[in-house]
């Protein structure tokens, strides 16, 4: 007979227990319908970027036909609210909800500019990590290498993905080459300080731009990136050192675990004069 109180008992206490969380959640829910929007709350991630701040996101919800600030919080679309603000054509990504207190956090993500490009047709704009394009801002701009020279891409393109073919198909569109060597270059903290340019020669080869010295740097292709710059790195430590950055005109990388110097004419000039 004990035995059985006790079954009665459990039964008992698990369904209060339910209907008790049944409860719980439906008044939750009503409660949500509820809560009006108190006002919208806005955090930027810290990259290291400028290009968006908190105010301009907020200013895309201003309007009378987009401001959500007193709208009960269920009748809210988050989802649309997150496409609204995914126009702004800096961020990669924005997450939308509402916190307990009845605001609508709104947190977004800038997008990773790794080239700034100058096509033939003088047209500037940005290409990101993800290989996509970025329109060049008008309050800020941000510290990254400049492609220039042979380049027919446009900022309509809006991606790597469309990328101006070279005329010999089984090589990788110019454009892609260069952000490739943008990619290693800011990855790494001695070329990030030390190269400032890229430039497509009217051969569509890659030359570098480097901030100290008079020479260039003749890349030819993205291709074997890691052991290129592995030599120019030696040939400067051992090389450059010696006989001094303006000794050379040209670096030239192409070829397979060497580079090739062209001495800088200044210097064959003055070296002929010399002598006797």
């Amino acid at each position: 007979m004990i035995k059985i109180n006790r079954k009665i008992l459990n039964l008992v206490y698990w369904f209060f227990l339910s209907a008790t969380l049944v409860a719980a959640v439906g008044f939750a829910e009503k409660s949500n319908q509820e809560v009006r929007c108190k006002g919208l709350e806005v955090v930027v991630d810290s990259t290291g970027h400028y290009f968006v701040s908190p105010g301009d996101i907020q200013d895309l919800f201003k309007s009378q036909s987009a401001s959500v600030e007193g709208k009960p919080l269920s009748s809210i679309d988050f989802r649309m609210m997150e496409k609204r603000t995914l126009t702004n054509p800096y961020l990669e990504s924005a997450e939308v909800y509402a916190t307990i207190d009845g605001r609508i956090r709104i947190e977004v993500a800038q997008r990773n500019p790794v080239i700034r490009v100058i096509n033939h047709n003088n047209e500037h704009f940005y290409v990101d990590s993800n290989g996509e394009f970025m329109p060049i801002g008008d309050d800020y701009s941000t510290r990254v290498p400049v492609a220039s020279g042979y380049i027919f891409d446009r900022m309509t393109q809006r991606s790597l993905a469309f990328a101006v073919p070279m005329k010999d198909s089984a090589s990788k569109p110019v454009l892609k080459q260069a952000h490739e060597v943008a990619e290693f270059i800011r990855k790494n903290d001695f070329w990030s300080s030390q190269i400032e340019q890229i430039y497509v020669n009217e051969k569509f080869e890659i030359e570098l731009v480097p901030r100290v010295g008079n020479h260039t740097i003749l890349l030819g292709n993205s291709d074997d990136l890691d052991n290129k710059m592995g030599n120019l790195l030696r040939f400067y430590q051992d090389g450059a050192s010696k006989l001094g950055w303006q000794s050379y005109s040209k670096l030239n990388l192409k070829f397979s675990n060497q580079v090739v110097c062209t001495k800088s004419v200044a210097l064959t000039n003055d070296t002929l004069s010399k002598q006797p």
